[in-house]
């Protein structure tokens, strides 16, 4: 993290690198999405998934 003070214009600047958690986040929201889709289908018993509402 890097701060700066503009003495023209009388500001601060910071640097914190704040796209690459965004990319993380994104990341991670697509992995979760992807997971809560394909979790049901493949991991739970047709029991379980009856509970769910998921199957006739």
């Amino acid at each position: 993290m890097t701060i700066k003070f503009n003495e023209k214009e009388k500001s601060i600047e910071i640097k914190d690198g704040l796209k690459t958690q965004y990319l993380f986040i994104k990341i991670m929201l697509i992995y979760t999405l992807t997971n809560s889709i394909l979790f049901p289908v493949f991991v739970l018993d047709k029991e379980q998934l009856k509970w769910m509402g998921l199957s006739g």
